[in-house]
């Protein structure tokens, strides 16, 4: 079910529709008045009570982003990972489609994903859920952003809106 909610970072007329499209996965666009031309999709995942001995284990998490990747159908460019002191991994996945890019936490037990594509032909909700399994995660929460061009209002609003980047 669609839901419109009203953002303050708008003008009046957009709105933000919100719908369920997977178990535990949100679809949130901004629609304005005039079309959006989509120029790609990006997916954002949140895992929860990962295992932790994973999260850590940069050779693993490697192999888990590759596959991942194979998974998507992603043709795969480059990769590169860096393991924290006293832990945690942060790495990505250049593909010719984009990126895919991983944060761990294992101190959390936590993993924050993305997958950013402008091929919407990738099997990005496989990808997710390999992801999901992989990393032994006990929940997990999916979020997909259309990206493109909203006419030249929108990004005149977006570029003048300092107040969002900033606290």
């Amino acid at each position: 079910m669609l839901r419109p909610l009203k953002h303050s970072h708008f003008n009046s007329q957009d709105d933000i529709i919100v719908s369920k499209v997977h178990t535990h996965f949100l679809l949130i666009q901004k629609i304005n008045s005039k079309k959006m031309q989509v120029l790609g999709e990006q997916f954002l995942a949140e895992y929860y009570d990962c295992n932790r001995t994973i999260l850590d284990d940069i050779e693993k998490i490697r192999s888990i982003m590759l596959q991942a990747a194979n998974i998507c159908g992603a043709t795969v460019i480059d990769s590169k990972l860096h393991r924290f002191s006293p832990y945690g991994i942060s790495g990505i996945v250049m593909i010719a489609e984009s990126h895919l890019s991983i944060h761990t936490w294992p101190e959390y037990g936590y993993a924050a994903f993305d997958l950013f594509t402008c091929n919407p032909k990738l099997n990005s909700v496989g990808c997710l859920e390999y992801l999901h399994s992989e990393l032994e995660a006990k929940s997990q929460l999916y979020t997909k952003l259309n990206r493109g061009l909203n006419g030249l209002e929108s990004q005149k609003n977006v570029a003048n809106s300092s107040d969002i980047v900033r606290k």
